[in-house]
């Protein structure tokens, strides 16, 4: 008998292949194609491509000094100016992990990307994380798990030693902390001071925005949604009925959001102001700069710090140019220009062409237009639900997908398709919340087995289309007649 309820326990156990459930292991799998889309082909293109110039340089100076520093004119990566402190326009934290990876990856090939990649990858499962929290079922957080892992935009920026990525994969991670929060209150669990999900969530999001400041913007839209829910204007709601606990429980909320934020933002800086001549030096350079009256009692040793922040919200604000992949913010939805961080024409038959006609390699930021689009509209229909439900899940989606994309609109300085990478994962969120409603939904309706088919066929026509589209982020040689098949719209192309 004991040897018969042993087999049984084996049996049914997470180490046995029987055990483990058939979603878990697509879990996995998701988990893997997204390793292999971000790993794979990563040292090509050779060389520093767009805005790479700026960040690895910038993660080789916090490795030497802590702080950025001045390259001189030519570039030549062994000749650094160490007592001369660089003019950088972002916080330090994302190029903290470039520098991370770079260091522990040393004799890898394009090792300052790896850091993009880790990254990247790390999007996918938070995304399948806060997907699961949102509607419960393995199946559709695959669903979310692959959307995100084939999608062009996100491999594209997974795999090029830039700061968007990184931003967007702390901000989602503190999303999923939110949700954690939501669920937890909603289960009629009490708001611990101590133990609260709101704490790491302040924490990535102040990662975030030491990583650039555009990440503040989701910080402001969730904590709006964190207040609205602790005094219980969303559904379900745990708050409380007395006005004066909904305002202290809503002061609570907003404590501990900013708190962890503001301390990550300050410890990001660390090399900083640990920096031998970042003081010093700093003040020489920009002399025209005067400490704001209203801040000049603070002590001397953060004038510098605030006359550096200064100078980046006035620099950052004002970037223009007449660069040929700009796409202004209401682009986006539509995605009319969608950038190409590089592209090459190779005749047939060199180079790693081997057809019988011309190649091109390209790397491309087009999102999956079976997913970009349907999510825009999941966006409007999702809101259109909220105003009528008034539920949290689909206000905190909306937040993120708001806080993304409006304050774009009006920054008057240059923008490009990617940073709508911020947005993706609330996008494929929105639309596969909106998937799994429609399918809870179907049981009630005359004709049920349709309706789940029609979204199983809608499911696997995004995913070859993903598949379609994924080579052109990959930056590997394609048929020039298969790259032509992907321009849908004219501002797609070269």
């Amino acid at each position: 008998m004991l040897n018969v309820n042993k087999k049984k326990h084996i049996s049914n156990s997470l180490w046995s292949w029987r055990g483990i459930p058939s979603n878990l292991l697509g879990s996995l799998g998701v988990v893997m194609f997204a390793s292999i889309t971000r790993f794979g082909w990563i040292a090509s293109p050779e060389g520093l491509v767009f805005d790479e110039v700026h960040y690895q340089r910038e993660a080789v100076g916090l490795l030497i000094a802590g702080y950025e520093l001045q390259w001189p004119a030519d570039g030549d990566s062994r000749v650094l100016y160490v007592d001369q402190p660089a003019f950088s326009a972002h916080p330090p934290f994302g190029k903290w992990v470039i520098a991370f990876f770079m260091n522990f990856a040393l004799n890898s090939p394009a090792n300052f990307r790896i850091g993009s990649v880790v990254f990247g990858i790390a999007l996918v499962v938070a995304v399948m994380f806060a997907v699961f929290l949102l509607t419960k079922k393995l199946m559709w957080t695959n669903v979310a798990g692959l959307l995100v892992s084939m999608d062009g935009l996100a491999v594209a920026t997974s795999r090029i030693a830039m700061l968007d990525g990184i931003m967007t994969t702390f901000i989602v991670a503190g999303f999923v902390c939110l949700l954690l929060h939501f669920r937890s209150r909603t289960m009629g669990k009490p708001f611990r001071l101590a133990r609260s999900w709101l704490w790491p969530a302040g924490m990535f999001f102040g990662l975030a925005i030491a990583t650039k400041w555009s990440a503040l913007a989701f910080l402001m839209a969730f904590l709006l949604v964190v207040v609205a829910f602790e005094f219980g204007l969303f559904k379900p709601a745990g708050a409380p009925s007395r006005v004066s606990v909904r305002i202290a429980s809503s002061a609570r909320g907003t404590i501990q959001l900013f708190v962890p934020a503001a301390a990550a933002y300050l410890t990001s800086w660390a090399g900083w102001f640990l920096g031998k001549y970042s003081y010093g030096s700093y003040l020489d350079d920009y002399t025209t700069l005067k400490m704001p009256h209203f801040l000049a009692w603070l002590p001397q040793e953060w004038h510098p710090f605030i006359l550096h922040h200064i100078d980046m919200g006035s620099n950052v604000g004002t970037i223009v140019s007449d660069h040929e992949w700009l796409s202004n913010a209401w682009h986006w939805p539509l995605m009319l220009r969608p950038t190409l961080f590089g592209f090459e024409q190779i005749p047939a038959g060199s180079r790693g062409c081997d057809f019988s006609f011309d190649c091109v390699v390209s790397w491309s930021t087009v999102s999956n237009p079976l997913v970009w689009y349907p999510a825009v509209a999941a966006t409007i229909v999702l809101a259109w639900l909220f105003v009528r439900q008034k539920g949290v899940w689909e206000a905190t989606i909306i937040a993120g997908i708001l806080a993304g994309f409006v304050p774009w609109l009006f920054i008057q300085r240059d923008q490009y398709f990617f940073y709508a990478i911020a947005t993706l994962p609330f996008l494929i969120m929105a639309l596969v919340l909106l998937l799994s409603k429609m399918s809870d939904s179907s049981l009630k309706t005359k004709r049920p087995k349709l309706t789940r088919k029609l979204i199983g066929g809608y499911v696997g026509a995004a995913v070859l289309c993903g598949l379609f589209f994924l080579p052109l982020a990959l930056h590997t040689p394609i048929p020039l007649w298969f790259w032509d098949l992907h321009i849908w719209l004219p501002g797609w192309g070269s």
